[in-house]
This record gives C-alpha cells, sequence and structure tokens, in this order.
C-alpha cells in the first residue's frame, strides 16, 4: 500500500471515529436540546464525507 492510500485511509478512520464520538455526545442530551439537532446535522454529514472518502479509496487504490 503506497503513502497516499495509508493517509487515505487513516482519514477515513479519523472521520469513523468522530463520528462515533458525534454520535455519544448526541445520545446524551435530550432530545429537547437544541444542541441535539445540530450534532445529529453533523453526523449526518461526517455519514457522507466517509461515504465519498471510501468510494474515492475503493475507485484510486482497490484493483
Amino acid at each position: 500500500m503506497n503513502l497516499e492510500a495509508k493517509e487515505h485511509r487513516l482519514v477515513i478512520l479519523g472521520l469513523k471515529k468522530l463520528l462515533e464520538d458525534t454520535i455519544e455526545k448526541m445520545n446524551a442530551l435530550s432530545d429537547e436540546d437544541d444542541e441535539r439537532v445540530h450534532l445529529s446535522n453533523d453526523a449526518m454529514l461526517i455519514d457522507t464525507m466517509i461515504e465519498g472518502f471510501e468510494e474515492e479509496y475503493r475507485l484510486r487504490f482497490e484493483k
């Protein structure tokens, strides 16, 4: 695996950890807390980013 592929995987792993942390914070809040809505939006954005990076990784590095 070349350096660029390794860096790409590290970005994906970092985003997955960020998503996990965001969901944990979101679950710790009550349903009425405004911050929960913001965290939910953040989680959806992070999930979309993960999907994009994983697709890019498959296209560029998996052969």
